[in-house]
This record gives C-alpha cells, structure tokens and sequence, in this order.
C-alpha cells in the first residue's frame, strides 16, 4: 500500500514479480504497473520491419502497418488483455475489493 507505480523489468517474465508488485499499490488510488515480457508469435521468414507500438488508450491504428506486425499486435493485444484479467483477478484476491484495469501501451 505505498507505490504509486510499479516497474516489472524482468525479461523474458516478470510474472512472478505480479504478486508483489499488487501488493505495493495503494490501495485507495491504486496505480501503474509497467510489465515487461516477452510474448512469443508465430515465426515469421520475412525479413525484419521496423519497430511497432500501439497507445491503446489513444487509440492507435494499426491499419497502415505491414501484415506481419498487424498480426504481431494482434498476439500481443491478446496478451496484454489476458494479463490485465489476471491482474484485476490478483489485485481482488489480495484488497477482496474489486479493481478496474486498462492497457495504456503495448510496445515491440
């Protein structure tokens, strides 16, 4: 119940870390949870693109981007909802208040 922001940096999972970094959120404004991981996607025999990120709250479009980061974000968007379930799930497990969570941005 003290941090207002959390960095998870650890690579390739920061998962165990979750827990944790839950607990150290204040519990009457709650906070930011920076999560670093690496998500896997399907291999791919183009060569490289350049880097791609998505500001979801802005609502970033990925129209313009190349088919294979199209589908990159596609897995990562996956990810990253399946975590903030996860994490809303752990945070009301620990406070047994219930938590609203958002995905601010989504990075390669």
């Amino acid at each position: 119940d003290l941090a207002d922001r959390v960095n998870l940096g650890l690579i390739p999972s920061s998962e165990e870390g979750w827990p944790v970094a839950c607990r150290l959120l204040k519990r009457d404004t709650g906070g930011t949870l920076h999560i670093h991981q690496n998500v896997t996607t399907p291999l791919h025999h183009e060569p490289p693109e350049h880097s791609s990120a998505i500001d979801v709250e802005e609502g970033s479009s990925m129209e313009e981007s190349s088919p294979r980061i199209q589908r990159d974000m596609e897995v990562w968007t996956a990810w990253a909802s399946d975590t903030a379930r996860r994490i809303s799930t752990l945070l009301s497990d620990i406070t047994g208040s219930k938590w609203r969570t958002n995905i601010k941005h989504i990075e390669h």
